[in-house]
């Protein structure tokens, strides 16, 4: 995978593909290993930036952007990242815009902008990785551009004055270098298929010479089974997984020799997930050979030789790419567009319109002296020429004569005084030893040099301005999206093509014939949101009003390609440009947060008149754009426009329709869930799908997108304090536990590793998830985060899984506290949406274990003690009261011994009054006094043995402590189960009380019995026998 891997799956989740979709965006990657380890991943489609820094983890380190400085004057309005270390062992990550080199008065910290920040430490190393945006929050915070350029790049680490190391952000003490980022281009391509087997594939072209060099792969299947993915026209090349996880590569039925590096293959979970790199181009044509500029990859995957699935994704994200730069030097401005596919450009270039003057492009260069291949205008003719002479006394364009193949001027007009010439030409130079200059449709950035100058006698004079700059070559992308509202009056559909390429969108909406319909775009409300409104007489633009129908915008953009009912569905398909400004909804996708998606409403009206609102009922969801596969048909915007009928509701027969894309709709909340009212982001109008209340104070909240295996989550508590919800390895188990715990102003992931102890809950950030955040509001803390379910801890989303939560009043972690409010456990099943408190018996468990110990020692326990000491001289059972007691005090025993396994097993936990650790001990005395009794029997049979009392002692002295700490302990545990799950102490109490009370009373009444049958005795002993006689 990339090097930023798990950062890129935790934040690029809105452009993963679904059961067939993909991620194919073009990006660029740079490096550096100095003072500290830097990596950069910048995309100008989803305009991010993601960044790795390694460094020391006991002192702060840090790293400038893109200084524009040298020497002395490098850190000077630079951009930096600093890493601070903590108490505690962790790190805060702060914004800097850097001063002069030894003045702190003239830097200052900046508002934070980074997100998904993730913080690893190894012994003395600490890594961060993070993501923010290209553009900057503010100017301070800077812009960045995803291009091919280097990019200057200082370094530094140190500690703060006065000796307190690493604290705060202090001097470096000359430990910085100043470092040069070279980037290479990444093409990104994703195939995910749902549930079975899924890969990705990073292609990148270190050299940027339009041929890749290294492939990265991941591939995820289930575990303990083997599947391969295999490639080409046949199919028969590719890689294979075995259920041991070994890894092979193959071509048909022949393994060949391993050109991996970086193997890994490891299971997580329900998961087998293999890593590697490979060269791009194997040693022989038996291996698969990947291009940068591949336009689609033909793949098949298998798991256990049954399942199958074979398709075609894309891998070259770049069809085509658009750049364009404006420079107020010379008044010039420069459009390029190349198409990969056709390999042709379109140069657009305006400036300055006069007969006496000129204005020039060079390409390829920042000097002159590099004689760049370069277009002059002059008036309405266009000059190519290869050499650019710089001289004080005058400049000699030399003709570069017929230098490229199909250069044509498409069109020149002058409006307002700015001249404006399109030429279209190939991408590469088709003749050779000539000066013309090749475009490389891997390039990302151009270099160019503009000027303007005068003319006299027809030859072009020395410049009057010029200017050097870099035009950042953007992808030009085809995007997909598809939603599915369900209403009351009726289902609405809808289906958007967004093509870069022609600057168009199509959209194609159904509904119930008969009622008006429509789809609002960029808002979860209908206030001043933009919507396409389908009435029975007409197709309008407006803009939506605060519960109203708003106003109909008077210079509609849409034009109507079909409108067509069928089987009471009316279906109606319009076009309109991208971006036509004013109150019209901006459909480029990089201006819309997250990257890649926007908010959608959907409504059906009970009449025919949009203007009959209120409308009923309406729909909602969150839609986030799919890149358009190449097997994906959309819909067409070749049919011309057509004129709307008066009643186009008629079901007439239906003209042919443009088949719907293939890619599944979004997903919608389970029909088997409560829905939730919050939102997944607190700025956001998107909500969870799901909720569950699990006490009357907290409640937990859940959405499941299947087409990018990503979770959110959010817990919400009325009470004060902490709150957290872990992933549990068994329903009602706290350990171990993986989860989200905090306040509204702290949270971290957290390992639950034992029931108590300063160690039970440790911070855990090899856990992977994303926007993590907290929020107080009306007196309710909110947790939000989400994570991908294949990332630890793994969750697998068909089945049910088993969550634990806790909270307590105060802020600091510790003890969750007694009681069914304070903790507990439930089930969540995220491909259904159902959900249910844990059935895994553990109250019913606590009972028995509880009716066990008081059977045991309120009630056979003290009958045991009642046979041996009143068998002979109350009961006159004679040698069987030995044996009576034995039994009796085995079967205590053995309920002990029972209902300790029932506890430990179940994992009940220490309980209140150290209940668990009593227990083991009444347990330990328990088990041994028969022991001790069984060893002065065998050793010392004789009642008369001079050793005898020992035995005798102990065994009485171990038997009436263990039976009055067991009375104690099932009081303690009496309190535990009240305080639990909240049941009541009175049978329990009865029982307990009843059993002591009766073995007491039973107890004196035999004792004097016995006293009684002594002194009669006595008195027969001291008496005659005569006497007696007589």
């Amino acid at each position: 995978m990339s090097k930023l891997s798990v950062l890129l799956c935790t934040s690029l989740l809105s452009l993963c593909g679904q059961s067939h979709g993909y991620d194919a965006v073009g990006r660029v990657y740079g490096s550096v290993d100095g003072l500290v380890k830097v990596e950069l991943e910048m995309s100008q489609t989803e305009g991010d930036l993601f960044m790795s820094i390694t460094g020391p983890s006991d002192r702060w380190f840090g790293v400038g952007l893109n200084n524009t400085e040298t020497g002395y004057d490098a850190m000077t309005d630079t951009y930096a990242i600093i890493v601070l270390p903590t108490d505690g062992g962790d790190a805060e990550i702060q914004e800097w815009i850097l001063g002069d080199m030894g003045s702190s008065s003239t830097q200052k910290q900046l508002s934070t902008s980074i997100k998904d920040v993730t913080k690893t430490t190894i012994g003395a190393t600490r890594t961060v990785t993070l993501s923010r945006t290209l553009l900057g929050a503010t100017p301070d915070h800077k812009n960045f551009t995803a291009s091919l350029s280097d990019m200057s790049i200082i370094q530094a680490t140190g500690s703060t004055q006065g000796g307190q190391s690493g604290k705060t952000f202090g001097p470096h003490n000359d430990n910085a270098g100043i470092y040069s980022m070279n980037f290479t281009t990444v093409v990104r391509g994703r195939v995910d298929v749902k549930g079975i087997v899924d890969f990705s594939i990073d292609v990148f072209d270190s050299t940027n010479s339009g041929t890749a060099d290294t492939v990265a792969f991941e591939i995820m299947g289930p575990v303990n089974t083997s599947f391969s993915v295999l490639f080409g026209d046949d199919l028969q090349q590719g890689f294979s997984v075995s259920a041991d996880g070994d890894v092979s590569e193959v071509d048909g039925d022949i393994t060949l020799p391993p050109i991996f590096e970086n193997l890994k293959s490891e299971s997580k979970g329900l998961i087998q997930m293999v890593t590697f790199e490979r060269p791009a181009v194997g040693p022989k044509e038996t291996y698969y050979s990947f291009n940068v500029n591949d336009v689609t990859l033909n793949y098949s995957l298998t798991a256990n030789n049954v399942f199958n699935e074979k398709g075609v994704a894309q891998i070259a994200s770049v069809h085509q790419t658009r750049g364009s730069s404006s420079d107020s030097t010379t008044n010039v401005e420069v459009e390029i567009e190349l198409s990969v596919v056709s390999n042709e450009m379109m140069i657009t270039i305006s400036g300055p319109s006069a007969d006496s003057s000129y204005f020039a492009v060079g390409f390829g260069a920042s000097d002159m002296s590099s004689e760049p291949w370069t277009l002059i205008v002059i008036g309405n003719q266009v000059g190519e020429y290869h050499t650019y002479q710089d001289s004080r006394s005058g400049v000699t364009p030399v003709p570069a004569g017929n230098t490229t193949v199909g250069l044509k001027v498409l069109s020149s007009s002058v409006t307002n005084g700015v001249q404006t010439v399109k030429i279209m030409r190939p991408t590469k130079n088709v003749i050779e030893n000539t000066h013309s200059f090749d475009f490389s449709s891997g390039t990302r950035s151009l270099d160019i040099i503009t000027s303007r100058g005068p003319v006299q006698n027809g030859e072009v004079q020395y410049h009057d301005a010029r200017s050097s700059s870099s035009i950042p070559l953007n992808p030009v992308l085809t995007f997909y999206g598809s939603a599915n509202y369900t209403t009351k009056n009726g289902n609405v559909m809808l289906d958007v093509l967004i093509d870069e390429i022609t600057n168009n969108v199509t959209i194609e909406i159904s509904g119930p014939s008969g009622h008006w319909f429509g789809v609002g775009f960029g808002g979860g409300t209908m206030e001043t949101t933009y919507a396409i409104v389908a009435r029975v007489s007409d197709i309008q633009e407006r803009v939506l009003g605060d519960h109203s129908a708003g106003e109909a915008i008077p210079d509609q953009s849409i034009s109507v390609l079909s409108d067509v009912t069928s089987n009471g569905i009316r279906t109606i398909t319009v076009v309109r440009p991208i971006t036509t400004g004013g109150v019209h909804f901006d459909f480029r996708v990089q201006t819309h947060s997250p990257a890649g998606g926007f908010a959608t409403i959907s409504a059906v009206g009970e009449g025919a008149d949009f203007l009959d609102y209120p409308h009923g009922d309406k729909g909602f969801v969150n839609n986030h754009w799919l890149l358009l596969s190449s097997n994906a048909p959309a819909p067409s915007p070749t049919p011309a426009p057509v004129t709307v009928s008066p009643s186009p509701n008629t079901d007439a027969p239906p003209t042919p329709s443009p088949p719907p894309p293939v890619t599944p709709v979004p997903d919608q909340p389970s029909s088997g869930c409560i829905p939730s009212d919050i939102t997944i982001d607190s700025k956001s109008s998107v909500k969870y799908d799901c909720m569950m209340h699990l006490t009357d104070l907290i409640s937990y909240h859940w959405k499941f997108e299947s087409r990018t295996n990503v979770s959110y989550f959010a817990v919400q508590n009325a009470a004060p304090g902490w709150v957290g919800v872990a992933v549990a390895e068994h329903c009602d188990f706290m350990v171990p536990g993986r989860g989200v715990i905090g306040t509204h102003s702290s949270q971290d992931t957290y390992l639950i590793q034992a029931k108590g102890g300063p160690n039970a809950v440790v911070v855990d950030h090899s856990q992977i998830v994303s926007n993590m955040t907290g929020s107080l509001e009306n007196g309710i803390t909110t947790l939000r985060w989400s994570k991908k379910v294949s990332d630890n801890p793994v969750i697998n989303p068909n089945i049910d899984t088993c969550f634990n939560y806790a909270t307590h009043e105060s802020d600091a972690l510790g003890y969750h506290g007694p009681g069914p409010a304070a903790r507990g456990s439930f089930k969540v099943n995220l491909a259904t949406g159902s959900a249910a408190s844990s059935s895994s018996g553990l109250k019913s468990k606590r009972v028995i274990h509880g009716v066990l110990m008081i059977a045991a020692w309120s009630w056979l326990i003290p009958l045991g003690i009642l046979l041996k000491r009143y068998g002979k001289p109350v009961f006159q059972l004679g040698i069987s009261q030995f044996y009576g007691h034995i039994a009796v005090m085995m079967l205590g025993v053995i309920l002990t011994i029972s209902s300790y396994i029932l506890a430990t097993s179940s994992g009940f936990g220490s309980g209140k009054y150290s209940h668990g650790t009593i227990g083991t001990a009444v347990l330990i005395l328990a088990c041994s006094n028969p022991l001790v009794g069984v060893c002065g029997y065998v050793f010392v049979r004789d009642p008369k043995h001079p050793k005898r009392w020992i035995f005798n002692l102990t065994h009485l002295l171990i038997g009436r402590g263990v039976y009055v700490l067991a009375i104690v302990q099932c009081f303690f545990g009496i309190e535990t189960i009240s305080a639990i799950e909240g049941v009541s102490r009175a049978p329990y109490l009865v029982a307990v009380i009843f059993g002591f009370v009766a073995s007491i009373i039973t107890f004196f009444g035999c004792e004097s019995i016995r006293r009684r049958a002594s002194v009669e005795n006595s008195i027969q002993k001291t008496i005659p026998t005569e006497t007696l006689l007589e």
